[in-house]
């Protein structure tokens, strides 16, 4: 005759009354905890608290703690993790799992300071990530990731990859690995659907499903700054080494341009005077632009002239 095993019972939402450290363990309800570590509760539903799980093992060739980790988002809502490591930058790699780093060209001299960062969304084939830490240059990276389609023999002239429809169609660099595993970069000139034509022969063996990302860019052109933001279709900037307190805002659709202008299309600057310290935060409300300090807030907006002709911060 079969014994029933009654040492275990079936319970819906375990822990759902929450944490119970007043009563004895033998009157804690079944539904209660008598012990909690690093869960938080959502509606009702139980989870890990943040921080408490790792996602990710750091890139093998780093041995320090992560500096930040930036979200790279696209217009139709992928999203992508890149940690930064003193001056390395690495995106997370979802297909093939592992880390990619993405700045093999420009690499930073600051190894401390924090970047700001923004994603600049003009529809596939034209996702941008743009950083700055307010020292060094900023950074652009073209939001594109995917993987190789077929075998490719060092010596070829093109690529082909599973889904080119990310990447720039008039040119730049592509970062591969090699079937040793190492990674290196390769410059294109142009892409036809998947098919990339390299600007120089393939210098190594890659195999089916090796990664492919785009290579980070200087932009030294740019102003500088420590806080990154979009107003209005401009690329906002503030508090540069030795302009702690200074706003810049980019041509009009142009992110790249810094061209003063008192055109409405054009980029214009201003000094936040009042209140105590630098800038500490630069946020986008729509109709004005929101500045941080130390001890007040302040807010731009852009005044148009009636003849259209000319604009005005205030």
């Amino acid at each position: 005759m079969a014994v029933k095993d009654d040492k275990f019972l079936p319970l819906r939402n375990p822990g759902s009354k929450g944490w119970n450290s007043f009563d004895e363990p033998g009157a804690i309800d079944d539904l209660e905890l008598a012990d909690a570590q690093n869960i938080t509760y959502d509606d009702g539903f139980i989870g890990p608290r943040e921080g408490s799980t790792l996602l990710y093992e750091k890139p093998t060739s780093e041995t320090g703690d992560p500096l930040q980790l930036i979200k790279a988002e696209t217009s139709d809502g992928v999203r992508y993790t890149i940690a930064v490591y003193a001056n390395h930058f690495y995106v997370w790699h979802p297909a093939t799992e592992e880390w990619v780093r993405i700045n093999q060209t420009y690499v930073p001299v600051e190894i401390t300071r924090r970047y700001g960062s923004v994603n600049w969304q003009n529809g596939r084939g034209d996702d941008r990530l743009y950083g700055c830490n307010g020292v060094d240059d900023f950074f652009r990276w073209d939001i594109c990731v995917t993987v190789v389609n077929g075998a490719h023999t060092a010596g070829g002239s093109t690529v082909t990859v599973t889904d080119g429809s990310r990447f720039p169609t008039g040119g730049g660099t592509l970062i591969l690995k090699s079937s040793g595993g190492t990674f290196f970069t390769e410059a294109y000139t142009s892409r036809s659907g998947n098919v990339f034509t390299l600007t120089n022969t393939l210098d190594s063996n890659v195999d089916s499903g090796a990664p492919c990302v785009t290579d980070m860019i200087q932009k030294a052109s740019m102003e500088v700054g420590r806080y990154v933001s979009k107003f209005q279709r401009r690329l906002m900037v503030a508090n540069y080494y030795g302009g702690e307190t200074v706003v810049w805002g980019s041509v009009q659709g142009s992110p790249e341009d810094f061209t003063l202008a008192s055109t409405i299309a054009g980029a214009f600057t201003q000094t936040i005077a009042d209140g105590n310290g630098e800038i500490t935060g630069v946020h986008d409300f729509g109709q004005f632009l929101v500045i941080e300090k130390q001890d007040s807030i302040h807010t731009i907006k852009l005044q148009i002239a009636g003849d259209l002709g000319s604009k005005l911060a205030v």
